[in-house]
Parts: C-alpha cells; structure tokens; sequence
C-alpha cells in the first residue's frame, strides 16, 4: 500500500505511539472483502464517506416520533432552552433518556461492518449527540475532545433522520484535509502553560488556536470546503483527523433532524485536552468504564443527559418513559459511579 507522502505528497499526522493503519495508508488492504472495498477507497481518499439507506425509513420515523413524544411530555425542561425560532441546542448523550436512538447505532449494519473493518477491533458508541437544528459550527477536528490512546482510535457516525439540503444546514468538509500533518500541538500549549503536566481537560483557548491553525492550514493547501447534503437514512462517517463543520443554516424555521454517534473500538480511553496536547505524556490505554449489551453491540452507558452540555439532567428527570427510567435512589447511585468513572480515566 501507498503512503500518505507517496500518494498525496503530503506529510502524515505523526502522534507519538502505536497508532491505526488508517492514519498512514491510503490503500485498501488487501484482505478487505470486495464489497467494502471501494467504500474504504473513498474514506481512504476523501477523509469521509455516505453509506445511503443504511437505517430504514421506519426506524427514522420511530425516532423522530418518539422524540417529540418526549418533548410534548417534558416541557419544563424543554421550553427553556428554546432560541428564538423554537429550535434547541445540541443533547447530549439523549440515548440514555430515548433508548429507541440506539437503533441508529446496532441496526445500522453497513456502518458497524466498516468501522469494524478500519479499527480491525469492535466498534462501540461513547457518547451521542443529538441535533434537532443544524449545527451551524466551524470547521474543526474533534481530537482535541476524543484524545484516545493509542491516538485517533476514533470515529464520527452522522445519521440523518430526514433530508438535508443546503437550506438546513448540511455537513460541511475539507475533503484530503485528514492527509494533512498534525500541527505542534504542545508547541500551542507551551505558549499558554509552562508545565504540561498542568493542561486542564477543556480549554477553550487552546481550542481555539488550534482550529484555527487547521483552518489556515486547510486554506494553505489549497483544500476547498464542500458542503455534504444527504437524504433520509444516510450515514456520514468521518476520519478522526478530517476537518468538518455544520454549514450555515439558510432557513432557520427548518429542523434537521439527526444523531453523531462518536465511536472507539471497545476498551479504548478517551481523554481531551490534557492529553491532546500533550502527546508525549503517558496515560492509561484500557477505559475504566464498562459497556452494556444492545441489539448485538455494545455502548457505554450514561445515565444523565444535557442540553448544550451546561444543564445536566439525570434520567429519572424526565417524564414519558415508563420502565425505561430508572428507581431515583438507582440514578442517584449510578450517576455517582459515572462521576467517579470519568475522574478516574481523566
């Protein structure tokens, strides 16, 4: 297989450690069944690929569906995080309120079969985020957030629960732009902190810096922007080191409907900006979280969810959902062994 220098003229991200074949090759192995072939080529090449109808019509419909049950059944904590054209902001991780998501995940076969194949590992769902409205974001790479280890053991899964055109918001990309080398990361983060070893998990500064730095980089080589518009039932999957966006949102009384999935091969840590940005510092390589059974698959569980991720709420807040909730004194305890969870793997 050809490397990414030899192929693209290009220089490879080159992070400290073991890291995935898919990092480095933009040649489909040759062991790779034919049906996954040219579906691989293009994630190889591009940085990203659709997979068409991969969730049916009727799962999509139930989701949406049940979405809105949830909503009319929850206005108290709905209503308020309303914008002015009654849209919300990102929920995240609502498949611990509306398990009815997960389908998107363990019935979505052609995506599984693919990210399977990249990590050479089980693929499992981490953490969701769910987009009543376009994102409407920057272009930017989600590492700095998902610093696994080994690095870039990553993916996003982007489900399309009704049609997105260029009105609505759709994906926007830099197609190649996963080809480009990793900038100095802990270069960034000395200008800002003497001691490595004291980087905080968030910060928004060198968040900051560093999507901008993609940003001119993409712009250097040359990369245009191509919005990504899909219909009902497609999945986008997305290279760990791909520059991505949400597109500006012409219509905003339009929704768009869907679920990011963020998926790492089972047992993989994932850490943020304390790891990111200091790549050469060990951490553990074995999540101390445990992973639940679910149609076939398996997904981290979470028994809080949050809107915009500034206002929490644990399962048992919400309304609708029968034995789905769990007992208040069960959260209560869950949601202490989730937090102490996250302290530990941090």
């Amino acid at each position: 297989m050809a490397t990414i220098e030899a192929a693209t003229g290009r220089s490879a991200a080159r992070p400290v450690g073991t890291n995935p074949w898919y990092l480095y090759e933009t040649g489909v192995p040759a062991h790779t069944p034919e049906h996954l072939r040219d579906r691989l080529a293009r994630f190889l090449r591009d940085g990203y690929v659709i997979l068409e109808d991969s969730v049916s019509a009727e799962t999509c419909n139930l989701v949406r569906d049940e979405f809105w049950k949830l909503v009319k059944d929850n206005p108290q904590l709905f209503d308020k995080h309303k914008d002015a054209n009654g849209h919300f902001p990102r929920l995240v991780n609502l498949h611990a309120v509306m398990p009815s998501l997960l389908k998107l995940f363990y019935e979505n076969k052609a995506a599984l079969e693919m990210q399977d194949a990249l990590f050479g590992e089980e693929t499992v769902l981490y953490t969701s985020l769910f987009y009543e409205r376009g994102s409407w974001q920057d272009l930017h790479r989600d590492t700095p957030y998902f610093a696994t280890r080994p690095e870039y053991k990553y993916f996003g899964m982007w489900v399309a629960l009704e049609d997105v055109d260029e009105t609505n918001g759709p994906l926007m990309v830099a197609p190649g732009g996963h080809l480009l080398k990793e900038l100095d990361r802990e270069a960034m983060a000395r200008e800002l902190y003497s001691d490595l070893n004291s980087l905080p998990a968030d910060s928004a500064e060198l968040w900051e810096r560093y999507q901008s730095a993609v940003g001119n980089q993409v712009s250097a080589a040359g990369i245009a922007t191509i919005t990504v518009p899909v219909k009902k039932g497609s999945t986008i999957i997305w290279h760990p080191h791909l520059p991505h966006g949400g597109s500006p949102i012409k219509d905003l009384t339009r929704t768009r409907l869907s679920l990011v999935i963020h998926t790492t091969p089972r047992g993989t840590p994932v850490y943020h900006h304390d790891a990111f940005f200091h790549p050469s510092k060990d951490f553990p390589t074995k999540a101390r979280w445990s992973v639940d059974p679910v149609g076939g698959r398996r997904y981290v569980p979470y028994y809080t969810m949050s809107f915009g991720h500034s206002d929490p709420h644990p399962v048992s807040d919400f309304k609708g959902l029968g034995t789905l909730t769990p007992h208040k004194a069960v959260d209560r305890v869950l949601r202490f062994v989730e937090k102490v969870q996250r302290k530990i793997a941090r």
